[in-house]
């Protein structure tokens, strides 16, 4: 089968460990003749190129930027998008024939896009692996006026792409369930389940790495640390991150490391300036690498989300916690779905994140939890990842779809 994927993450190979990656190495693995559009942003300085590897072409044309960059930009960006990739599209891949168009969002303005593709490839399936639900996250941040001109022009962007698409994946329940109660023309049959799915790499347990990578970064070996790695932008919810940073601060019992990038960070940074915290660590984005060696040596991985959202959101974050047994402490809106699983499967603590005190209550008590009770909470976060989020069962899901 010839598949093109679509997507805007930016990498060289698909031997690299991530959401998409592994899925797509999933698909090679089982004999699948893969194109990808993976473009690189302009800021990265890097020339357009075409990858070429076993069943694999990676096609990278170069775009405006849209990742971590304000509003204006990436609307501009977005715009041209379309454009770009069918004419990096039509150079280098111009006759074949696909059986199985996969594309992600964001963004949801690839709907040009794919409508040029389906004209070409008639019989091919389309698979929507819909990540983020727009333009009703924007509305929800106040990024775009709600019954607006931009909202209006997002919204038929949204439909088209929906109707454009044979099936629509949702990465939860409470996507699938808030997609058909939002959208009354969809045939509820054509929306499913393909979740944030990883093929998990193995627990590392190798006590004395751990100890140095304390030691390379200064974390104190005998308090709780809690780490946050990710997006550090208006969907994160920076000025509550910011109280919760408050109320901890100088406190010598927990460390608190701030890992990732985002249009807000310049908040985190004005704080640490003027603070001058001894028990935190701020720092800007990093090798996947180094990454996880930080992860590997916290005691409870935090998620944040601002309380705004009605769209429930799926953090990709979550699950690489998931993926590195860790506790988990969210402070997120009342939509998302992952505050009820951590409830339910005991995967650690949540709260809404609206209220400082909330955040405080629950840092008292991971304080007095034992080492112990910290171990088995990340053991069972690993068990749901390897019962609800392998890779190989989302493939499969793919499959069905091309079969029906």
């Amino acid at each position: 089968m010839k598949v093109l994927f679509v997507t805007l993450l930016d990498f060289e190979n698909i031997n690299e460990h991530s959401l998409y990656t592994d899925l797509l190495r999933t698909l090679v693995e089982n004999g699948h003749e893969l194109t990808v559009i993976s473009p690189i942003e302009k800021r990265s300085n890097r020339p357009a190129s075409v990858k070429e590897y076993p069943l694999c072409k990676i096609i990278k044309p170069v775009i405006g930027n849209i990742q971590k960059t304000n509003y204006f930009e990436k609307m501009t960006s977005l715009f041209r998008l379309n454009r770009i990739v069918v004419q990096a599209l039509t150079k280098d891949a111009d006759n074949v024939e696909y059986d199985l168009i996969l594309y992600s969002t964001p963004p949801i303005t690839i709907a040009g896009l794919i409508k040029s593709i389906r004209k070409k490839c008639s019989a091919a399936t389309t698979v929507l692996m819909l990540k983020d639900i727009w333009p009703q996250e924007m509305v929800d941040l106040a990024i775009i006026k709600k019954n607006g001109i931009l909202e209006s022009y997002f919204r038929k962007q949204e439909k088209d792409l929906y109707s454009l698409s044979d099936w629509i994946g949702c990465t939860s329940q409470a996507n699938v369930d808030y997609l058909l109660s939002h959208n009354d023309y969809l045939n509820s049959e054509k929306v499913i389940l393909i979740h944030n799915s990883v093929d998990p790499i193995p627990l590392s347990a190798d006590q004395r790495a751990r100890q140095h990578i304390r030691e390379k970064y200064h974390l104190p070996s005998d308090v709780r640390v809690f780490f946050y790695g990710g997006n550090l932008g208006k969907a994160q919810g920076i000025d509550y991150l910011l109280g919760c940073l408050q109320y901890v601060l100088n406190r010598k019992e927990c460390f608190f490391v701030i890992c990732g990038n985002g249009t807000e960070y310049y908040k985190l940074e004005r704080f640490f300036e003027e603070q001058r915290p001894d028990n935190m660590l701020l720092l800007p984005y990093m090798s996947k690498s180094d990454y996880n060696d930080l992860l590997d040596v916290a005691d409870v991985a935090m998620v944040f989300l601002n309380s705004s959202f009605t769209v429930p959101n799926d953090p990709s974050r979550y699950y690489t916690y998931l993926e590195h047994a860790k506790p988990i402490f969210a402070c997120t809106d009342k939509a998302t779905n992952i505050g009820n699983e951590i409830s339910q499967e005991k995967l650690g603590w949540w709260c809404e994140s609206e209220d400082v005190n909330d955040f405080a209550q629950i840092v008292e008590t991971i304080l007095q939890t034992n080492k112990e009770e910290l171990v088995t909470m990340g053991l069972r976060a690993r068990a749901v990842l390897e019962r609800e989020y392998m890779v190989i069962d989302d493939y499969y899901r793919i499959i069905k779809c091309v079969e029906r």
